[in-house]
């Protein structure tokens, strides 16, 4: 009993992180900009969207095998994008490979279901993504340690205020960057077992401080007095809804609760436990409960909110005035200023190990070279975004191309390769979804569809 209680903390602190990524930070400027309630619907509606979409492709993993499998066995599949309109006739009994050991990942799954075109658009599409998750977790670990730690002559150190490229501050951001490096390199080769002792304490950390946070902004709201003068000012004074503002809280919301790849992989990962639906659903109440407040009381008590509120965040009254800042406020503040570097830090500990995990499995199963293809992903997981963020990169960009990239090629692909699974096989998982609809799983891809149009024409 210890032993599975303790297995499904583990795993539940693998899914709560792998949902609270780096785009937490900006859930309280987005909720400025956005307005309180189209902010709180939209979030509400993509946690919903995001679990039928993690279900979905689990049980996609779970159907590709089984075809597979069959295929294997000599059996004739066929199955074309156009035939998710028609009723296929013959499908997989689920007699058949009844023992199910194989284990396949997203991009080879979709290659099974829909055809080597759409299982690589899926992989570089995920690659993408991944890419630029781990170079936002790269720029939050860096940044904030360079303002808040320089180990130089300056008191403080904002690679973003630098007017040169080469400076002081940007040796002590990249010596912080080459830290980061070398930890997620550590990590990354030992694989997901070796992280869930980190996984957990980060969770556990990260929770503690979304809640001081949201607590002591509570506080300052039943004062009502702002952060920087001491001045009272009504509750919640920002607007409530802004349809404008609406391309800034849409990606943060397809960022946090649509990375679907990453939990599907983090099930195979951990052994395909029964229990692993129940864990995504309390995983995201978890989270939702969480971001709701933060966005709401965070960005009402702080004069500016700025894109990674942890990162600047500065004169923190915790509910009394200004120029009475007790003792406990300042060490309120650096507990809210850890946030950015250890959701940096466990966050690509899990893009890395899955994404590894994806694109390693997919190079098995094409019977390409292990060795190789292993020190390119490698390399990839590492470097490339580590260069990238050498150069500073804006949070809030990356986190709308992030967003963007997630709803096109996820909320598009997913339902469709659903379809297909369902057409072909009868296999059953602990994951299947039991309400199946195919006009339902159509009007979600149709909707990845439409947001992808609006927000691409929304930036430009």
């Amino acid at each position: 009993m210890e032993i599975q209680e303790e297995k499904f903390s583990q795993h539940f602190a693998l899914i709560f992180n792998t949902i609270l990524n780096p785009a937490i930070l900006s859930i309280p400027y987005a909720f400025n900009f956005s307005g309180t309630i189209l902010s709180s619907l939209v979030l509400i509606a993509f946690t919903f969207i995001g679990s039928l979409l993690t279900h979905m492709l689990i049980e996609i993993h779970y159907k590709a095998a089984h075809i597979q499998v069959a295929k294997d066995e000599g059996s004739e599949i066929h199955f074309g994008v156009l035939d998710i309109f028609s009723n296929q006739g013959k499908k997989i009994s689920s007699s058949e490979n009844a023992h199910l050991n194989r284990k396949v990942d997203t991009i080879y799954s979709i290659t099974i279901l829909l055809g080597t075109p759409f299982g690589l658009t899926i992989g570089i599409l995920g690659t993408i993504l991944n890419m630029i998750l781990l170079i936002v977790s790269y720029v939050i670990f860096a940044s904030t340690l360079a303002l808040k730690i320089p180990f130089n002559a300056y008191e403080t150190c904002d690679i973003y205020s630098e007017d040169d490229f080469f400076s002081g501050c940007r040796v002590v951001y990249f010596a912080y960057l080459c830290i980061f490096l070398i930890l997620l390199n550590m990590y990354i080769v030992k694989g997901i077992d070796s992280q869930l002792f980190i996984q957990k304490t980060t969770c556990i950390a990260r929770i503690f401080i979304v809640l001081t946070t949201i607590i002591s902004s509570l506080i300052i709201v039943l004062k009502q007095s702002t952060v920087s003068t001491g001045d009272y000012k009504p509750f919640a004074t920002n607007k409530n809804f802004d349809l404008n503002g609406f391309k800034e809280i849409i990606p943060v919301a397809i960022v946090c609760m649509i990375v679907q790849p990453q939990l599907a992989s983090i099930y195979q990962l951990t052994g395909r436990t029964p229990s692993f639906s129940r864990m995504i659903k309390i995983s995201l109440a978890c989270c939702i409960f969480l971001l709701l407040p933060l966005g709401i009381l965070v960005q009402s008590v702080v004069d500016k909110t700025d894109k990674d509120f942890t990162r600047n965040f500065k004169d923190y009254s915790a509910g009394f005035m200004w120029h009475l800042r007790p003792l406990y406020s300042l060490i309120i503040e650096h507990i809210i200023i850890l946030l950015g570097p250890i959701t940096a830090f466990s966050s690509a500990l899990i893009i890395g190990t899955t994404f590894h995990n994806n694109w390693l499995n997919y190079f098995i199963e094409k019977k390409i070279e292990k060795k190789y293809t292993s020190c390119l992903i490698y390399f990839v997981i590492t470097f490339i975004p580590f260069a990238f963020a050498c150069f500073s990169p804006d949070f809030n960009v990356l986190i709308k191309i992030a967003g963007v990239i997630a709803v096109g090629s996820l909320v598009f692909i997913i339902p469709i390769a659903h379809i297909a699974g369902k057409s072909l096989s009868e296999f059953n998982s602990d994951c299947d979804i039991n309400k199946y609809n195919k006009i339902g799983n159509l009007f979600v891809a149709l909707i990845g569809v439409m947001l992808t149009i609006t927000l691409i024409i929304s930036y430009f």
